[in-house]
């Protein structure tokens, strides 16, 4: 059912799409980092949210020259730790504003 999904992702190029997903993750981030600096009691994890989402995108930059060679593995691994802790602090934001809203 879903095998159309995989031979369309692998035919326009998984990279590209994963690369959109970051792009789109940091700028949602970044957004809901504005919106919670702008509300009462989730000024600090906003304003932590707004300098992650400007720390992800530079990484994203600059990890293919970054221990190249054997060592690699590390810095890719830190990319998938630099994502998830993004996802995380989404959710984090996310459950403080809902709790400050009831």
């Amino acid at each position: 059912m879903w095998s159309w999904l995989l031979v369309l992702l692998v035919q326009i190029g998984f990279p590209n799409i994963h690369e959109w997903f970051g792009i789109i993750g940091a700028l949602g981030l970044l957004i809901l980092g504005v919106m919670a600096v702008w509300t009462r009691g989730n000024r600090l994890l906003g304003a932590g949210g707004i300098i992650y989402a400007l720390l992800v995108p530079a990484f994203w930059m600059t990890q293919m020259l970054i221990l190249v060679g054997n060592l690699h593995w590390l810095i890719r691994a830190a990319h998938l730790l630099v994502g998830i802790g993004a996802m995380m602090l989404v959710i984090r934001i996310e459950k403080q504003h809902l709790r400050l809203k009831q």
